[in-house]
């Protein structure tokens, strides 16, 4: 997947999320779930949150962003649908985001 470059922005603009991409939104047990994303070149740090975890994602080049995280496994209790946020934030702490569906099955 072409991903585009990072927007160049000063410190004190709003940050931008210009792209993402993520392995699969319907996450299974015994699978590596990764996640790259392209935001303007202010940003700090992004963080993609539920209300059941938060990942700080590390910050590979000025914006450009990417995880990959193992899943082993969960509580059956934890199995359903939820709403992934992803949070950009410069270093003023001013934010974008943007709301994903999520399942875990």
């Amino acid at each position: 997947m072409a991903m585009p470059t990072p927007d160049i922005l000063g410190n004190e603009a709003p940050p931008k999320i210009l792209a993402m991409h993520f392995s699969s939104l319907d996450l299974r047990r015994g699978t590596t779930w990764r996640g790259s994303f392209v935001t303007s070149t202010n940003t700090a740090s992004v963080e993609v949150r539920t209300n059941l975890f938060s990942i700080d994602v590390p910050r590979t080049a000025f914006g450009i962003f990417a995880f990959k995280l193992a899943l082993f496994d969960w509580p059956p209790i934890f199995t359903r649908a939820y709403a992934l946020r992803v949070i950009a934030r410069n270093s003023a702490g001013v934010r974008s985001e943007q709301d994903l569906p999520l399942v875990m099955r």
